[in-house]
């Protein structure tokens, strides 16, 4: 039986399909995720007793609408319980009786339709303000309906361009990305289309560099307005692009000239919604150059666990991330580690972007969740041990070869760790905090 802040939360009650569970189950777990999803008045007649006399008996009405309303505002746990929609209508659901069968996916299917009516009402606008208490930054941002999963799906996406001979050569030989190009093969799966909204860890982190801007630029290798070399930023996991447009505006408040900043993400719809909002802030009169570029971190870990085995790294001549080793003193993340992979995934990245000059930085801001899968999976654990292992007193440099550059000895560091209180108002109701990760090169 979940606890009383989780009881509503679908990633908690709905019954796995894979161990076949009983009619009456499926039926229970449907009928609260109707109440959830697919109701015109969601908080009307509240039944609980399908949740058992334990559950109710331990908890005020009070605390189970505050639980329930919880549970409805939280898109992590509306994507689940529409994927298990999903599989429902697409399961022959043989351990059922044919009449139960039917029922289990007809509920399923209304509850889908509802969804989908609610996406058809369009996007929703919204415009930030930092700092939080004395705004004087305005970033505008499109928040898009969450995507219906397409399971199966594998389909190559081109971007609006195919040839690199289009983007201006840049000196050093690496293109600044001015659109979407190729979309990896992998599925493109609802899981990973949750950055066509904005999640809090966005908003603290512009919120802390609005504070401390001289601290964010303090001692990085910024070019003389009279250079031709840009300062470059990279946001990885962009979403909707609120941290990496906020970085372009504070960058070009702080008066850096040339300035280029390159917005990445994985999914199709993540990237037509960030490719959005950077039409929304910038404008012909910006001196910050914005542009957005497909990343699959995967791509990018292969490469270095390659070099790290002194194997032959695989091929990526045809990204536009392969002229783009060492090239940004400034790496941005926000809410980025959904999966037990992803940590490594991420240092693998900070390792390939991060610029060698000593005081370029890469900071990382992610909640605190203890609960539902973010729990169960102890994500926020996995990150730390993982990060961990770049602490500099961990990092044991090798002897350059001949000939190495002084830059090659650096590696990738971590500097600090801090977490911060959670602020009212800001970000879902399961995050008790955020964890605050700098990194450098030593």
């Amino acid at each position: 039986m979940p606890d009383q802040e989780n009881l509503f939360n679908p990633t908690s009650f709905l019954p796995p399909l894979r161990r076949v569970p009983a009619f009456a189950a499926l039926q229970q777990g449907l009928r609260l995720v109707t109440k959830l999803y697919a109701s015109a008045s969601p908080s009307e007649s509240l039944n609980l007793e399908h949740f058992g006399k334990a559950a109710s008996g331990r908890s005020s009405t009070e605390q189970l609408q505050d639980a329930f309303d919880a549970a409805r505002r939280d898109e992590i746990e509306k994507r689940f319980a529409l994927d298990w929609c999903l599989r429902i209508i697409a399961s022959d659901l043989t351990w059922l009786s044919e009449g139960e069968a039917q029922t289990a996916q007809d509920v399923a299917s209304s509850v889908i339709a509802a969804e989908a009516a609610l996406a058809e009402a369009g996007p929703l606008e919204r415009l930030f303000r930092f700092p939080l208490d004395s705004p004087t930054i305005e970033i505008n941002i499109r928040d898009a309906p969450l995507p219906i999963s397409k399971r199966d799906s594998t389909e190559s996406v081109a971007g609006s361009r195919d040839s690199a001979s289009e983007d201006e050569e840049e000196p050093d030989g690496y293109h600044t990305p001015r659109s979407n190009r190729h979309i990896s093969s992998r599925k493109q799966n609802a899981a990973t289309a949750v950055g066509v909204q904005t999640w809090g860890s966005a908003s603290i982190l512009c919120d802390l560099f609005a504070r401390h801007a001289d601290d964010v630029f303090a001692g990085l290798d910024l070019p003389a307005p009279s250079m031709q070399k840009p300062f470059r930023i990279l946001e990885l996991g962009s979403g909707t692009g609120l941290v990496g447009l906020f970085a372009a505006s504070l960058a070009q408040r702080a008066r850096l000239q040339p300035v280029e900043v390159c917005l990445t993400d994985y999914h199709e719809k993540v990237l037509e919604n960030l490719q959005h909002n950077i039409g929304l802030n910038c404008n012909a009169h910006q001196t910050a150059s914005v542009g957005s570029a497909v990343l699959d971190w995967r791509d990018v870990h292969d490469v270095i666990q390659q070099r790290q085995r002194r194997s032959p790294s695989p091929s990526s001549q045809s990204s536009w991330w392969s002229n783009a080793q060492a090239a940004f003193s400034l790496i941005l993340a926000a809410d980025v580690i959904y999966s037990p992979e992803h940590p490594a995934w991420l240092l693998s990245n900070l390792r390939f972007f991060l610029s060698h000059q000593p005081h370029s930085r890469a900071h990382i801001m992610c909640p605190i969740r203890l609960n539902g899968r973010f729990g169960e999976w102890n994500l926020l654990q996995i990150a730390d041990r993982v990060f961990g292992q770049a602490h500099e007193s961990n990092i044991h440099t090798a002897n350059p070869e001949p000939g190495a550059s002084e830059s090659a000895e650096k590696e990738v560091v971590l500097l600090q760790r801090t977490e911060l209180p959670k602020i009212k108002g800001i970000g879902r109701e399961d995050e008790s905090g955020y964890v605050y990760w700098v990194f450098g090169r030593r």
